[in-house]
């Protein structure tokens, strides 16, 4: 992206990769820290219009710390694509949060 040139359809499909990454988990930020190793996304077409919307959830499974992020991508026009991203979460337990 480039100040006063247009967004191009690639970077608004390409920019919120990321943003799926733990959507709708609330974590204690004091006890869970977590990486995503990978970021996929597949496009079935370029999104139309500025706005492109992420709906999708987190699974996770406390017992191995491990979790995946998906959601759907669309626009004005409907949907367009999906994306993911797996965690690995490293989870303190309560005395290592204390101190």
């Amino acid at each position: 992206m480039v100040a006063g040139k247009p967004v191009r359809a690639a970077s608004r499909a390409a920019a919120p990769l990321d943003l799926v990454n733990m959507m709708g988990v609330r974590l204690d930020k004091r006890r869970v820290t977590s990486i995503n190793p990978d970021v996929t996304g597949h496009l079935c077409r370029a999104p139309i219009g500025e706005w492109v919307a992420l709906t999708g959830h987190t699974y996770y499974s406390h017992d191995v710390a491990h979790g995946v992020s998906m959601a759907v991508m669309s626009d004005e026009a409907g949907v367009f694509g999906v994306r993911s991203t797996s965690q690995i979460l490293d989870v303190l337990d309560a005395g290592e949060a204390d101190g």
